[in-house]
């Protein structure tokens, strides 16, 4: 089990670092991801990303959708996203089962 609170220190400065990791077993990632504007390169795995605290504008593709604390977004492997309008209390984790992201 990993609390929000554990979770959270492990990024002390969330603009110095876009990735922690909070758990890895197996191919399981969990990390905790400081989301900024400018788009992330397609993934080489299905991701997705679990809304901890804040709101903003998560665009896949075309398709904008506006998000909020607990919502659970979805990317399949190889497609253009990004984050936007970002809340300043903003906390996602990124969950990924597979090849790690950061891999590819």
């Amino acid at each position: 089990m990993v609390t929000l609170l554990e979770a959270l220190s492990q990024v002390q400065d969330p603009q110095s670092r876009r990735f922690a990791e909070i758990l890895k077993q197996g191919n399981l990632f969990v990390e905790r991801f400081s989301p900024y504007a400018e788009p992330l390169a397609p993934h080489t795995c299905d991701v997705a990303y679990m809304v901890v605290q804040g709101t903003g504008v998560f665009i896949l593709g075309e398709k904008r959708v506006n998000f909020e604390t607990g919502d659970f977004l979805f990317t399949p492997a190889g497609m253009t996203h990004r984050f936007d309008r970002l809340s300043e209390d903003v906390v996602v984790w990124l969950i990924s089962y597979g090849k790690n992201v950061d891999e590819g």
